[in-house]
């Protein structure tokens, strides 16, 4: 049984000190130390057991017993002191679990193709219609990734300047290049100074960084592209199977692919080519 023994002596150390300080007479001050001697006589026949305590003088603090709480009592006690551990750990299993679920939800692309524009006819047809498009490129694109549905993911990116703001652009911008040194986007749509104006493309380099389509078989049939890189989307089958509902393709719009492009770009690519070129100026 612990006896508040330290208590008793910093009591009287306190206590002896402070009659000092208030000048006590040494007589007082004899009478405390034989007290202080005493307590400590008492204390160390409390320890032997030569003392019971309910006999001796000394009062004796007994430490405080809780009953353990048990069943819902014991939960309701777990619950209350870690609440804030708890807390946080359930914010961070719920993210966890959206993150999970639009993992696994999300669609794999058998293609991606990106969109771009940097005049009004084009950024136009792009909010109104660049989903008829996709649907017109997925008619041609096989499901390479064996998952029962063709998807051909768009990226859509309008570099038009006039009415955008600054900050709406230089995203844009950053997006392209992004997009473009990332290589996730083989083929390119857009009208031809968006498509010239590529990172990495540019006008010079145009012949560099884009495929010449001379290298598929039956070129002379394809005799209105444009500098052998650029595909009108007008006149093409891919406007014959868009159903656009805003406006038709632009003249100003092509199809041009990327040096390097894989075989799944160049299985659609001739898909495409097997139809026919686009004649811009079709009625």
């Amino acid at each position: 049984m612990p006896y508040n023994h330290n208590s008793i002596k910093v009591w009287g150390q306190a206590l002896f000190k402070g009659l000092a300080g208030l000048g006590a007479e040494p007589q007082k001050l004899h009478v405390l130390r034989v007290l202080q001697m005493d307590d400590k006589r008492e204390l160390l026949k409390l320890k032997q057991g030569l003392t019971d305590k309910e006999d001796s003088p000394l009062r004796v603090d007994e430490p405080t017993v809780y009953d353990k709480p048990t069943g819902g009592a014991a939960v309701s006690n777990f619950l209350y002191h870690y609440k804030i551990h708890l807390s946080f750990a359930a914010f961070f299993v719920m993210v966890a679990a959206v993150l999970l679920y639009y993992t696994l939800s999300m669609e794999s692309p058998d293609i991606t193709i990106l969109f771009v524009a940097d005049n009004e006819e084009a950024s136009a047809f792009y909010f109104g219609d660049a989903a008829s498009l996709q649907s017109a490129i997925e008619i041609f694109t096989p499901d390479f990734n064996e998952n029962g549905k063709v998807y051909a993911k768009c990226l859509t990116i309008d570099l038009f300047k006039e009415g955008r703001s600054r900050d709406y652009i230089n995203g844009n911008v950053t997006k392209l290049f992004g997009e473009v040194h990332g290589g996730n986007a083989m083929i390119f749509v857009g009208n031809r100074d968006a498509l010239e104006s590529i990172p990495g493309s540019g006008n010079a380099d145009a012949e560099d960084f884009y495929m010449n389509l001379s290298l598929f078989d039956d070129f002379d049939s394809y005799n209105s592209v444009v500098d052998g890189i650029y595909f009108p989307i007008r006149g093409s089958v891919l406007e014959e199977y868009g159903e656009y509902e805003y406006m038709r393709p632009p003249k100003d719009l092509y199809l041009a692919v990327r040096d390097g492009a894989g075989e799944n770009d160049l299985t659609v690519l001739r898909n495409i080519l097997e139809q026919g070129c686009g004649d811009p100026d079709a009625p």
